[in-house]
């Protein structure tokens, strides 16, 4: 449409103020919008103003953008152009994309809607699993199968009646989920199995693992009854979503549909129906069909802050951990700990059989040969990992023997202290520059070492508590110590100094300055230990958060204890949570010395100098969840979701949005990592680092096998990796060459505008480099 300035698409209308031309591809569902002068465009009640030129509308942020390009494929009975013929791609019929919280999804809403692929797919295969999150619209009853004469609503299929060539079926039989399969692809020889669980109303995960003519059933991760059903017909075809090919037609939404051509084990699925929709199904295995959308909505990310990558977690992120090698672990709620390559790429997905309360990455390359992390439990278990996720050991941490006294638990209130339970805190200490480490583990009133291997060492009682924190101090000889904090109910807080020879000493960093009065209150403890050469004199300080009712931040040389400074900031009553929430120091770029950053959660931030001094102090929005001082900026997350980066005098370089509350912060060799109560873990780049694209309107577009991105990498399992080495030259304008690693066979087309500046052709995997 050349001169157009309004459009209805649905319930969406497309006003412009100025006649614009629209292109519309029914391919990719991308939309591009070219404007003959500045422009205010508006879609429902979204205002977006346009400069002149071209614009792709997936790339527009807001609610009903958003809404209207995912909606864009579902205009009813719109043809697709140009039926694909890869078999591993799908042609929707009828069938859409859209965009479910979250979840890309095929969505299914009538009889006559459904997809396949563009050829056949695994046409010869003696085991196979296929998998997929399923949400049906509705179940169909027995009294209604009576009448309509049918029962059951196909899920994915090789099944073509038309030319008789059956293989095998997954489907819905009423609400139990069914798998059917032909040994001669026809109807004489088909053997039938069943789940003996019946499907509930929501996201259901199924998935049939094929081997050897025998077939299992899972739902929700839970195995049925393995069933023979012999060997499966040889006979080719393509593989149908959403019913198969002249019948039962499923009603509903589909997500994360994959096709393995072996048998994946039980527990990979559990563990994947365990984390929930949104989850990457993490195995060795390399799926032969991954359905995903051509016009892959945006990420849900505003700001001008744009991430490296973005992975879904099984959950909410509790804790985050990176090792020497740069590898990030997750841990998430329900017991599920995700390990991510450094570029983002799903590792292993494990799961635990408690809550983990505390996660701990080796300091170094020596120690992460014997052991690389470190996972405890609510029930008291620690586990230790290998680089790769694999289990080398597991213990259980218990109460020290010395509090049964005389028929009593030694503790305040006389209570058992069994009932505060969970390893709290993990750590790595080395006591001595030429001795392995070895690994200390914080619980409610013990502290234990452990060696390497696991194996016990010294059990160590400290004083009771319902909090555990564990740091690393310094000794009068310069020797590293191992500090305890416990969070007190009703007295004072304490710390308390473990030897390596298990004996403990109170009243550590514990000293105030001389004009300062102890204000104690209820429930106190120390949090966030920070260990650091604040003022660049190659002496350490050793810096914490008194918190609870009454809150301070004191700081005290490292190594004589003698009290540095505090600086008060106030009282607290929102129950066991304290105030401050989070504590890092770092440098900003003068000279030696580092500051020091302290966020809490009425919102405020501060930024201390060495001494004391108060540098700057904001308070942006609400709760101040974490800080970190990264890459001489200050970077902290607020419970809306804000992801804010400062410069040393206080302002805002670099800010972003995302979904939830930002829970932690996670410093990497090239900026950060967050993760939020949503699931989200997303890498940033280091905010004062120069990026590939600071005008996406004159950024250089990459299409890839009709995917199409801006600068960024693709993911590998999409057959390409890119990297973009931009030199600025001008306003806006951006030479320099790029690098394609094809995975496969492929093509990608660079474009500046609308105009092709440079194209790649791949027959087979390898590098190429192109100049820009």
């Amino acid at each position: 449409a050349a001169e157009l300035t309004h459009l209805q698409l649905g319930e969406w209308q497309f006003v412009s103020d100025v006649p614009c031309a629209l292109v519309w591809d029914l391919v990719t569902g991308a939309v591009r919008i070219d404007v003959p002068r500045p422009a205010t465009l508006r879609i429902g009640t979204d205002k977006k103003q346009l400069g002149k030129g071209e614009h792709d509308l997936s790339l527009l942020h807001g609610s009903a953008f958003a809404t209207l390009i995912a909606n864009i494929p579902a205009l009813p009975d719109q043809p697709i152009a140009k039926p694909t013929t890869d078999p591993v791609a799908l042609n929707l019929h009828r069938a859409t994309w859209v965009r479910e919280g979250d979840l890309d999804c095929l969505r299914f809403a009538a009889n006559d809607h459904w997809a396949s692929t563009g050829g056949d797919v695994l046409p010869q295969a003696k085991a196979f699993t296929v998998a997929a999150w399923v949400r049906p619209e509705r179940f169909i009853a027995k009294e209604e199968s009576a009448r309509t004469k049918i029962s059951c609503q196909g899920i994915a299929a090789k099944w073509s009646v038309p030319d008789n060539r059956r293989n095998w079926m997954l489907l819905l039989v009423h609400r139990s989920l069914g798998f059917w399969a032909s040994s001669d692809g026809g109807l004489t020889q088909v053997k039938r199995a069943g789940h003996p669980q019946q499907l509930e109303p929501g996201w259901t995960h199924v998935a049939a693992v094929y081997d050897q003519g025998t077939v299992t059933l899972y739902v929700n991760g839970k195995p049925g009854k393995p069933t023979v059903v012999g060997p499966i017909a040889d006979a080719g075809g393509v593989l149908t979503l959403g019913r198969y090919q002249s019948g039962y037609p499923f009603r509903g939404l589909q997500h994360g549909v994959r096709l393995y051509d072996r048998a994946l084990p039980a527990d990979v699925l559990g563990t994947h129906a365990k984390a929930g929709p949104g989850s990457d199904l993490v195995t060795d295995a390399t799926p032969v069909f991954a359905p995903a959308p051509l016009n892959a909505p945006p990420q849900a990310i505003g700001g001008d802050w744009q991430p490296q990558w973005l992975r879904h977690a099984p959950g909410e992120v509790r804790h985050l951990a990176i090792t020497p090698d740069q590898d990030i672990w997750v841990a998430c709620a329900n017991g599920l700990l995700l390990g991510l390559h450094r570029d983002g790429a799903a590792q292993r997905v494990l799961h635990f059989p408690a809550e983990i309360t505390s996660l701990c990455a080796a300091p170094d390359a020596e120690t992460q040969q014997e052991v690389a992390v470190l996972v405890g439990l609510d029930n008291d278990e620690v586990h230790g990992l290998d680089a790769t996720g694999k289990r080398l050991w597991q213990g259980k941490a218990e109460v020290h023997p010395t509090y049964w006294l005389k028929g009593h638990w030694r503790a305040p209130w006389f209570t058992d202290p069994k009932n505060c339970h969970g390893v709290l805190a993990l750590r790595f200490i080395r006591w001595q520059a030429d001795a392995p480490a070895e690994i200390a583990l914080g619980r409610a009133c013990t502290v234990e070492l452990r060696r390497l291997d696991g194996s016990l060492r010294e059990r160590v009682a400290v004083n009771w508590g319902d909090r555990a924190t564990l740091a690393e101090g310094v000794v009068k000889d310069g020797s590293p110590m191992l500090v305890a904090g416990n969070w007190f109910r009703c007295l004072r807080a304490d710390m308390q100094q473990i030897t390596a020879k298990g004996q403990t000493a109170g009243g550590v960093y514990n000293r105030l300055p001389a004009d300062y009065t102890r204000i104690p209150g209820h429930g106190q403890g120390f949090r966030f230990p920070v260990l650091a050469d604040l003022e660049g004199d190659g002496k350490q300080e050793f810096a914490a958060a008194l918190c609870g009712t009454w809150n301070d931040l004191t700081v005290h040389d490292a190594q004589s204890q003698a009290p540095k400074w505090t600086r008060v900031m106030g009282p607290w009553s929102r129950g066991a949570r304290s105030l401050i929430s989070g504590l890092s120091a770092g440098s900003l770029g003068q000279g030696n010395t580092q500051a020091l950053a302290a966020t809490a959660r009425n919102g405020w931030l501060w930024l201390f100098a060495p001494d004391g001094a108060l540098l700057w102090a904001t308070r942006p929005g609400p709760s101040a969840e974490c800080v970190q001082v990264a890459h001489q900026q200050v970077v902290a997350g607020f419970a809306d979701g804000h992801l804010r980066a400062y410069d040393a005098q206080g302002e805002v370089q670099r800010w972003a949005s995302l979904p939830g509350q930002v829970t932690h912060l996670l410093k990497t060799s090239d900026g950060v990592v967050v993760g939020t109560s949503t699931g989200r873990v997303v890498s940033f780049p280091a905010s004062n680092a120069p990026t590939a694209t600071p005008h996406p309107e004159k950024a250089v577009h990459v299409a890839y096998n009709g995917r199409q991105t801006i600068a960024q990498p693709l993911p590998a399992e999409d057959g390409l990796r890119l990297q973009l080495f931009p030199v600025q030259e001008g306003d806006g304008v951006y030479a320099g060459k790029a690098e394609v690693a094809f995975t496969g066979p492929g093509k990608a087309s660079f474009r500046l505008g609308t105009r092709e500046i440079a194209q790649l052709t791949a027959e087979k995997p390898g590098l190429q480099t192109v100049e820009l």
